[in-house]
């Protein structure tokens, strides 16, 4: 696997809103990706499925923006591309990302994994509800409907009651405006009282879902939405924790 379109694909699939750190752990077997927004209510864990040579050991990536553009930079796309290392506790750590190509150069430097901040341990989710069949058109009708109460509410609830996934906007006892919607079917006699959720970070599952071949939402009554994406190199695991309203 060529560690510059590995790591492509990692900033593609963390690169998230409010996202600031990625935590890069790797192995003689895999490489482990770990990262959450600035609120902790969106986590992210990556599994890369094999070793990559120059990913060996711990540290992390900052300026997500900045290296989204250098690797998307014409000149580097057949640049020589390099990942320097610094002894760290006698231990060789990546520290640097090197472009060279067509006259061009760029020096990206990595965070040292003693200042990467802790990541959460993730433990098997027993999700309850799994939705596979969302289509750009669901996407559409969602986005529409949660624009007219954009300035009424920026999080909705979402339940699972009689085979349908409800979302909702807006408190019915409240003397704001309120409306709601099926989103879909759910395919499951499971029942799952409202969850709230966040308008914007819903929507962003939704995209990373609709592009995955096998993507797919999934909810469990405890408060969460999950999301598992495979791609060429890994698999991505979403959670997006609920909102106390």
């Amino acid at each position: 696997m060529s560690a510059q379109k590995v790591l492509a694909e990692i900033i593609k699939y963390c690169n998230l809103g409010g996202v600031e750190v990625i935590k890069i752990t790797g192995t003689d077997r895999d490489v482990l990706v770990q990262c959450h927004d600035e609120d902790k209510t969106l986590y992210v864990v990556g599994n890369i499925k094999s070793e990559i040579p120059e990913f060996k050991g711990e540290f992390g990536i900052t300026n997500l923006k900045m290296l989204s553009g250098l690797l998307n930079f014409s000149h580097f796309q057949e640049a020589t591309f390099k990942v320097l290392t610094r002894k760290v506790d006698d231990v060789d750590m990546p520290s640097q990302l090197q472009f060279k190509g067509k006259g061009s150069k760029s020096q990206f430097n990595l965070m040292d994994s003693r200042y990467v901040p802790k990541q959460a341990k993730v433990s098997e989710i027993p999700w309850e509800v799994e939705i596979d069949d969302l289509t750009k058109d669901t996407l559409t009708e969602f986005q529409q409907f949660a624009g007219l109460y954009s300035e009424i509410d920026k999080h909705f609830n979402i339940s699972v009651e009689n085979g349908n996934v409800n979302v909702a906007f807006g408190e019915e006892a409240s003397s704001t405006h309120s409306g709601s919607m099926r989103l879909t079917a759910a395919k499951t006699n499971s029942t799952i009282a409202p969850l709230s959720f966040p308008v914007d970070k819903f929507i962003m599952l939704m995209k990373l879902a609709i592009a995955s071949e096998n993507g797919k939402i999934m909810i469990t009554s405890k408060g969460l939405l999950g999301l598992d994406v495979e791609t060429e190199f890994g698999v991505y695991h979403y959670y997006l924790r609920q909102i106390a309203r």
